[in-house]
């Protein structure tokens, strides 16, 4: 404890750890944290002029002594910008060059929007892309509502709530009404985007879907005769797994029906629906009269 050890003016390895107070850094003066008497980088005799001011500082103009970017007492007081204690808040806030302030000043630069032109280069996540400063190395920002008018080349699109969907980024799929290039909204819950994601399969990559995700079509289905579909009949050859065509002119889907009954079910048609036949009609003696027998 300092009570038995005191605190060192000069390398103590207590400082700022709560058993001494901490060494004065330049451009960061603060009344709780003493000089350090060994310091080549910031002389003693200039933090001990630091020092004297910051008594009065809480009375002094910006014009007699400038802003401290640190522990101003002025700081929102009309006299200079209060501190930043999240993303821009309050309004026209400044960071605080504090590393250990509440909302660190490498955040809080990050999270400030560019001001540099979007044709320039900026440290990587230095500022915050904007509609009106994009600049190379710009952070995007973390809710897809501020995206707006942001290049896709420098912001990614979202899956859901981006403002540039159906402009700078594909549109977001709208259920019945799917395009290739629609994209799937994570954030949908009245169409939600598994459903949305299967639909675009059986829609637009049919031919290499099983027929559980995707159930064979009554027309137009390329896995038609391939294993996962029957084959569409062909008038005049009948095969008993093979299934009508809904839109084929050359052999009417109501026909084809028609005749599939009275090829593989005859026994449980109607003689209007499908007439007797000459011979073998296995119901003769019921529907269908019975054939005469010699004798």
């Amino acid at each position: 404890m300092n009570a038995t050890c005191s605190c060192l003016n000069t390398g103590n390895p207590r400082a700022g750890k709560r058993l001494c107070p901490a060494y004065n850094v330049k451009g960061q003066v603060n009344s709780s944290c003493t000089c350090d008497t060994g310091s080549s980088l910031y002389p003693l005799a200039q933090c001990q002029q630091d020092q004297k001011v910051l008594p009065d500082l809480s009375h002094q103009t910006a014009a007699n002594c400038p802003c401290l970017p640190t522990g101003d007492p002025r700081a929102g007081n009309g006299q200079r910008p209060a501190y930043c204690f999240g993303p821009n808040t309050p309004s026209n806030c400044v960071c605080d060059s504090n590393p250990h302030a509440y909302y660190p000043p490498q955040t809080c630069n990050s999270d400030k929007k560019c001001t540099e032109p979007s044709s320039s280069t900026v440290q990587t996540d230095s500022c915050t892309c904007s509609s009106t400063n994009y600049p190379s190395g710009c952070k995007c920002h973390a809710d897809s509502s501020q995206l707006s008018g942001i290049p896709q080349s420098k912001c990614e699109c979202r899956n859901t709530g981006d403002p540039r969907a159906n402009g700078i980024c594909p549109a977001y799929c709208v259920k019945d009404s799917l395009t290739q290039q629609c994209v799937c909204d994570t954030g949908s819950q009245s169409y939600p985007s598994a459903t949305c994601e299967k639909d675009k399969k059986c829609k637009f990559e049919l031919a290499t879907q099983t027929n559980v995700t995707c159930p064979c079509l009554s027309t137009g289905d390329p896995r038609a005769g391939l294993g996962q579909c029957p084959a569409y009949f062909i008038n005049g050859q009948l095969i008993q797994n093979c299934a009508c065509d809904s839109d084929s002119i050359i052999y009417l889907y109501s026909t084809c029906q028609i005749d599939k009954l009275c090829q593989f079910d005859l026994i449980n048609q109607t003689q209007e629906i499908c007439e007797c036949l000459l011979k073998s009609d296995p119901r003769a003696g019921d529907v269908c009269p019975p054939y005469c027998v010699k004798g």
